[in-house]
């Protein structure tokens, strides 16, 4: 290799300023690097000193950073980079391990090396960023320094001003790239020991970036001195001797070993403890303040100078360990998950109760119609969580860009859930997962997190379907969780670390479906696109081997191997001779056989699919989705219709030798007669006579329709088509398509390869005197029966727009939780993405474009969608003083849950001997009972009953008598406690020995409550309500408040009763009952005298309570009669919903789903306002017919077109009638006015002056246009609202 030579230019121009110096007796700054007068490459300068000796230091280049100056000489020739760290069990640095223990740390950051480096403290002073000073018996081979004085020491406060302090590049080794301690994906540095080749693979090797002032030189650096002055990279000691010097590049694929220069010039390796080797210090001259005071720049005559003008330098330096967070969030933590688990998933309390960010990085339609993807972060910190978004974003944006994933790319919803662990990975992290898996050493159930805990809360809190969680997590029951897999596609964990590792646990069957990858490392795109080709896809890996022959059975289940290369019997029978389809072992002399050497699953470094896992990947993931594609088309390709692989099916024996000869021997030939793709010019006018082929494969993605394509085939002229052929193929059905891995399968048994698949060949003979011309070319597409192109001669090599994805609020600031994605999409195509409705508790109000980039915008609203929790109690009346009522602060996502976590500590085995009231005897336990919810709270209830012993004696709890007479039991009479209220009502509660209560109330106007409470939890209320009471709320306008207050119950059966009484002749009045749990779900149900019940369809809650009219008297039960539709959590007319579905005036649609967009009929409108008014809609000969009937006689509806959808305004007139037609003045003021129909005028008047119906911006929003189901609830609700 030529060496670079170093210009003197200048030198004589330094020599003039040199005498102004001494003249001028003032320094003078030299100019920035590579000024005529600034320190260049060659030149020397002295500065600082060492051991009492002076320093000289050589240019060795001149970069970004200034001029990067070397000691010219090994100044100590004894000094080991680290010292062994056995002494130090709490060491100041990270990532110690046994080996670093042995043979002292290859890490850069922490070593003992660079602490003195950068120290100029006193002798002994020096501050060892490891903890561990590099002292006798912790050093091999002598040079202990633990004694002297920092290096810096040795310069003054100008010379070591001169020092610039700098941020670069330094590698990094196993220990820390393991732990993503690193700033970039990368891969290990490959250990060269020749100088020329020493810094290969630099740019691509994990590294982090330190800031120092002194430093060693890296591998890069000492190529560069090589490159820039030849042999001055070896160097000599003080003495004049080569010597051998640390490098500070690790050996990046071992624990411990530093890299050397020898003083033959070649790189070798040792342990950091060793004392045989000398230290070469470098750093970066700081040009913009160094001021030269005598010397011409030449090794007998350095420059002299330093920086007496620089301000004093506030840059830290790196410290010791690696920042891995402060324990704060960086990223928005408005969408969250808060998950529990038990000691069966993890015994460290920090991740018992975890709350978990949820970021959309891509979602452009429902969770309910595409793939489910969710990334959970591994080894990030807190304050690492913002990296791990990038990483996500970074490492899905590179799958997009392959196929099949590419093709499918608007179809897949991916979520990254940041849970947040202490520490690196393979420390103390949330999953406690290593390069194997999720470990369970660290908790029984730990790699059950995914579908236990983590896609059970998603499901409730997050997917768009809202499914309530009423699972048991610590039960050994698997098929209780198979809806989580049903909906969440693939868990993704992604690991902070940049060591090459990624596998896939696939074992849905006993609940475990997530892959495991690397995010750091160089090749961890490939990794993730790889792995998800087993999870997702089910693909096996095409590097098994076998030595001996195999079954059929042994891979009837797979996907893409095959146990047989035999073209009339192997699976892609039907695909070999297509593009890279052949049939050829991993290594030549196995039997396991795989359809090409070129795929992903075969080698992990390798971008694509092989054409057979792109197939297949297809059809799963069509499986997956709502509304598939109806075909899928492998990409065409032409070639010459000649010679020994033209036809598999007639000459079968050419693909038979199936090891790597016969796979190359088959490329050769398929790229000598290739005519697609990058070979399309190899048409030329001698090819007349010859045959064609053109060829793709087929695959019909549907069951049950058959499909029609056709293949057409061209010559493309400069300035014309010249049409040759076309044919059409039936595309039979995918008959076994529910036997391949259909949604929320548990295992797969094999299905028929060539179900619903094609091989569709069009050959064609070139006439012999067609007119072909230089620069003719074939082309061709691919139609469907529709005329659709599906393929064509560009679609080989297709360019895609990079399309950004943006959430936002209405005021352009980016949605909280959500990150920026980009998709592919075909330049030139069009995109209709229909974003979901609802995002975050976020309403969708329109999309916007700008160039590439998609915004979809939505209406800011602090509505969060609800997850209702249930809470435990106990309760056990009067008890032994030795034992403690059980507590249970948990929240459980459904009741099961909450029944099934009943203590287990009190039995009916449970006594105690404690004395009760002076008397000895025994406590007994009756045990828990099955429990009663009370509204959200489960309650469990025990009694503990005492038996005295035979004559015991004393002042037992027997009453006046002062002893217990017998071997009975002795209870103490409960007392009441008495309280008043801020209204003057006066409240007395008495709580008996076995749990039961009674409270009493009156009132000052002297209404009465009363509310009893049995042992079992059944409460009944009664109330009598004064004449004055009556009067006093009619004349403010507000109903009459009873004085009792009860709880609704989810069960009518166990619901507390209230039984009012109005003074005599009182007629119908308005009542409220307090209810410490209403909500608009809440409903009265009136039990008639014969014990049936009935629903009070205009029973209203209020801020404290339900309200209801009564007339004379009424028995009510009050009922919590929600109905939780997965499609309403997140929607603008939740409550509204839940209103008049409580009250049944609506039903839902099936599945759990209101349908809030779906249409109303006229039929429907008039069958609710029947229902409210009490009348009988059952019978008829259609369901609608009775409602109709109850309308028309009513004049609410003239009957006509029942089942054509309603409109706003005809529904505001049907309530407009309903309400009998009140008087309204005024007119309508909104833009839209005008186009109002005439009969339904005073209606809109009188809705929107009643806020029944409102605008929207100014307008009445097309009061002609349909009304949907949600918005004719709204409508109801507000109207019984005020019609009280």
């Amino acid at each position: 290799m030529k060496h670079k030579k170093y210009k003197k230019s200048g030198r004589v121009m330094a020599l003039l300023l040199s005498v102004v110096l001494m003249l001028g007796l003032l320094p003078l700054p030299v100019r920035a690097a590579g000024a005529e007068t600034g320190v260049q490459l060659g030149d020397y300068i002295r500065l600082g000193s060492y051991d009492g000796e002076p320093i000289l230091w050589r240019c060795v280049s001149v970069d970004e950073n200034g001029p990067l100056m070397l000691s010219d000489k090994v100044l100590c020739d004894s000094m080991p980079y680290d010292a062994q760290t056995s002494e130090n069990s709490v060491s100041g640095s990270h990532r110690r391990s046994s080996y670093r223990s042995k043979y002292g740390s290859n890490h850069w950051r922490d070593s003992d090396m660079r602490s003195w480096l950068n120290s100029d403290t006193e002798a002994g002073q020096v501050k060892w960023l490891c903890g561990n000073p590099p002292k006798d018996g912790y050093i091999v081979g002598g040079g202990a320094y633990d004694g002297k004085a920092g290096f810096l020491n040795g310069f003054t406060r100008d010379e070591a001003a001169a020092i610039k302090t700098v941020t670069q590049r330094s590698i990094v080794s196993h220990p820390e790239y393991t732990a993503g301690y690193i700033d970039a994906p990368g891969a290990d540095l490959p250990y060269n020991t020749d100088i020329g080749s020493v810094a290969d693979g630099y740019e691509g090797a994990h590294y982090e970036n330190i800031t120092d002032k002194v430093f060693l030189l890296d591998v890069k650096q000492l190529h560069t001195v090589y490159e820039n002055l030849g042999g001055y990279y070896i160097a000599q000691n003080r003495n004049g001797v080569n010597w051998s010097y640390w490098l500070r590049t690790p050996v990046t694929d071992c624990n411990h070993d530093m890299r050397y220069v020898s003083p033959q010039g070649s790189i070798g390796r040792d342990a950091p403890c060793k004392g045989y080797y000398g230290v070469r210090p470098a750093f970066y001259l700081d040009a913009a303040y160094y001021a030269v005071t005598s010397g011409s720049g030449t090794a007998a005559d350095p420059y002299v100078g330093a920086a007496p003008g620089k301000p004093a330098d506030s840059t830290p330096l790196s410290p010791a360990e690696r920042d891995t967070g402060d324990g704060n969030w960086d990223v928005d933590t408005e969408t969250y998950l808060q998950v529990e688990m038990s000691d069966y998933y993890t015994k460290d309390p920090e991740y018992a109760n975890a709350t978990i960010p949820v970021y959309v990085i891509q979602k452009p339609r429902s969770d309910t119609e595409n793939m489910v993807i969710l990334f959970c972060a591994e080894g990030y910190t807190k304050s690492q969580q913002a990296d791990f978004i990038k990483d996500v974003q970074q490492l899905w944006q590179a799958t997009l860009n392959t196929e099949p994933y590419r093709s499918m790319a608007d179809r897949f919803n991916v979520y990254a859930l940041c849970t947040a662990s202490k520490e690196g990975f393979g420390s103390n992290t949330f999953f406690r997962a290593n390069t194997d898996g999720i470990s369970t050493n660290f908790g029984n159930w730990r790699n059950h997190i995914f579908e236990r805990i983590i896609g059970t809360s998603f499901l409730e809190k997050i997917h768009d379907a809202h499914i309530p969680n009423t699972t048991m997590p610590e039960a050994d029951e698997y098929r209780q969780y198979d809806y989580v897999y049903e909906h969440i596609n693939q868990f993704v964990v992604l690991a902070n670390s940049g060591e090459y590792f990624g596998g896939s646990h696939d074992d849905i069957k006993s609940g475990i479906h997530y892959i495991l990858a690397a995010a750091k490392n160089s090749y961890s795109k490939f990794i993730l696109r790889h792995e998800l080709g087993h999870g997702l896809f089910h693909l096996g890996d095409e590097y098994a081997t076998s030595s001996t022959p195999v079954g059929e059975e042994s891979y009837r289940a797979s996907l893409n191997i095959s146990h047989t290369a035999d073209p009339m019997k192997v699976k892609w029978k039907n695909m070999l001779g297509f593009r890279n389809t052949y049939s050829c072992p991993h290594t030549d002399n196995s039997y396991v056989y795989n359809s090409s050497t070129v795929c992903l699953m075969r080698d992990s470094t390798k971008n694509e699919f092989c054409d057979v896992c792109a197939l297949q990947g297809t059809k799963r993931m069509s499986q997956l989705i709502s509304d598939p594609p109806a075909l899928y088309v492998a990409v065409p390709e032409v070639k010459r219709y000649t010679g020994d692989y033209k036809n598999p099916s007639e000459n079968s024996d050419a693909y038979r030798q199936a090891d790597s000869s016969g796979y190359w021997r088959y490329q050769q030939d398929r790229e000598s007669r290739l005519l697609s793709g990058s070979c399309k010019n190899r048409l030329s006018p001698d090819m007349t006579g010859q045959e064609i082929e053109l060829r793709t494969i087929v695959q019909n993605l549907s069951d049950t329709e058959e499909q029609t394509v056709t293949l057409r085939l061209w010559v493309q002229h400069a300035d014309s088509r010249e049409f040759l052929a076309e044919e059409d193929f039936t595309i039979p059905v995918w008959s076994e398509k529910s036997k391949f891995w259909p949604k929320g399968a548990l295992e797969y048994t094999g299905s028929d390869f060539d179900s619903g698949l094609v091989n569709c060949s069009l050959v064609y003979q070139i006439p012999a005197d067609a007119q072909l011309e230089s620069g003719d070319t074939i082309g061709f597409e691919v139609v469907d029966g529709a005329g659709n192109i599906l393929a064509n001669d560009r679609t080989e090599n297709q360019s895609y727009t990079a399309v950004t994805v943006r959430y936002a609020l209405e005021d352009g600031t980016a949605m909280p939780n959500t990150a920026p994605s980009v998709l592919p999409v075909p330049t030139g195509a069009s995109v209709n993405w229909q974003p979901p409705q609802t995002l975050s508790g976020h309403t969708f109000v329109k999309k916007e474009v700008s160039g590439s980039t998609v915004t979809f915008v939505y209406q800011e609203t602090s509505e969060q969608p609800e997850v209702k929790t249930y809470t435990v109690r106990y309760v056990w009346g009067e008890a032994p003083s030795d034992r403690k009522l059980p507590t249970d602060s948990r929240a459980y996502r459904s009741v099961e849950q909450a029944m099934d976590a009943v203590d287990t500590t009190f039995t009916a085995a449970s006594t105690s001997n404690a004395h009760s009231g002076g008397h000895n005897g025994t406590w007994a336990f009756s045990g828990w009972d099955n429990g009663t919810l009370e509204g959200t709270t489960v309650v469990f209830r025990g009694t503990w009953r005492f038996t005295a012993d035979s004559g015991s004696a004393g002042g037992g709890s027997a009453g006046a008598g002062g002893g217990s007479t017998g071997g009975g039991s002795a209870a103490t009479p409960a007392k009441p406690e008495t309280s008043t209220k801020p209204d003057g009502t006066k409240v007395e509660t008495t709580t008996k020995p076995d749990g039961s209560s009674v409270t009493e109330s009156k009132t000052p106007d002297g209404s009465t409550g009363t509310v009893k409470t049995d042992k079992n939890g059944q409460t009944t209320a009664e109330t009598k309500l004064s004449a004055k009471a009556l009067e006093d709320a009619k004349k403010n306008g507000e109903a009459v408040k009873a004085p009792v207050e009860v709880e609704a119950s989810r069960n009518s059966s166990t619901a507390p009763t209230v039984s009012i009484e109005l003074p005599k002749g009182a007629g119908e009045t308005k009542v409220e009952i307090p209810v410490s749990n209403a909500s608009s779900g809440t409903v009265a149900v009136l039990v008639h005298p014969d014990g049936t019940e009935e629903i009070v369809k205009n029973s209203l809650p209020t801020e404290d309570g339900i309200q209801l009219t009564v007339n004379g008297g009424a028995t009510v039960k009050i009922v919590d009669n929600s109905k939780p539709f997965a499609d309403t959590q997140n929607h603008w007319a939740k409550d509204e919903v839940s209103f008049v579905a409580a009250r049944e005036l609506f039903n839902g649609i099936g599945n759990n789903l209101f349908g809030v967009s779906g249409e109303m009929t006229r039929g429907m409108v008039n069958t609710v306002l029947a229902r409210l008014a009490g009348a009988n809609t059952e019978g008829g000969a259609k369901w609608y017919d009775k409602g109709t009937e109850w309308a028309v006689q009513r004049g609410i509806s003239d009957g006509t077109n029942p089942t054509a959808p309603v409109t706003r305004e005809q529904l505001a007139a049907m309530l407009y009638r309903f309400a009998g037609s009140p008087a309204v003045s005024g007119a309508l003021s909104f833009n839209d006015a005008n186009a109002v129909s005439e009969y339904a005028r005073s209606a809109l008047l009188w809705a929107t002056q009643n806020g029944i119906l409102n605008g929207v911006g100014g307008d009445l929003a097309v009061p002609a246009a349909r009304a949907e189901r949600a918005q004719v609830a709204a409508m109801l609700a507000r109207y019984l609202r005020i019609a009280g």
